[in-house]
């Protein structure tokens, strides 16, 4: 919790560092974050609750996108890089978030139980290839549209449990 709940507008991450759990949470004017090429990694909830976060960019070294990383951040936009294989549960929690794009390459194999639960903005997403969504992962969100790619092997409980509006 190095900086949690602190008035930090911007931070620049050094390279080969990791990011503790909760570092930056709370941090309600934090804009920019600059990740280096290479980080070992991102605890769970480092950027949860930063409300002036809108856009973050992670290196493609980066295997997991850990629990409520942004939950009820302001994050608006996300590209999950290549190597990601996992995003956590509540990962994209009651954020605001409209558009999440998956790299051509994208080695994504699970999104975790209520990952972007309650996203409301969120009306549309192109998965990869992947093989789990887990319960409720896109409980409430604004989903209409969602397209799938062959080798999902499970769809868990109430994955879209709550999605109105989906159509496709």
């Amino acid at each position: 919790r190095a900086f949690a709940r602190s008035s930090i507008k911007n931070a620049i991450i050094p390279a080969d560092s990791r990011i503790c759990e909760s570092a930056f949470e709370a941090c309600h004017s934090l804009h920019s974050v600059g990740m280096p090429k290479a980080i070992q990694a991102i605890g769970s909830r480092a950027f949860a609750n930063c409300k002036c976060l809108r856009k973050m960019s992670f290196p493609g070294n980066l295997a997991r996108l850990e629990g409520q990383l942004f939950k009820s951040s302001g994050l608006t936009e996300i590209t999950i890089p290549d190597g990601v294989l996992l995003i956590g549960p509540e990962a994209f929690s009651g954020t605001p978030i409209s558009k999440v794009t998956f790299t051509h390459a994208s080695m994504l194999s699970n999104i975790g139980a209520l990952a972007f639960n309650d996203c409301k903005q969120l009306e549309e997403i192109d998965l990869p290839r992947l093989q789990t969504l887990e319960q409720y992962c896109f409980r409430e969100s604004g989903l209409r549209q969602i397209v799938f790619r062959s080798g999902l092997l499970a769809i868990r409980h109430g994955a879209f449990y709550g999605c109105e509006f989906l159509q496709e």
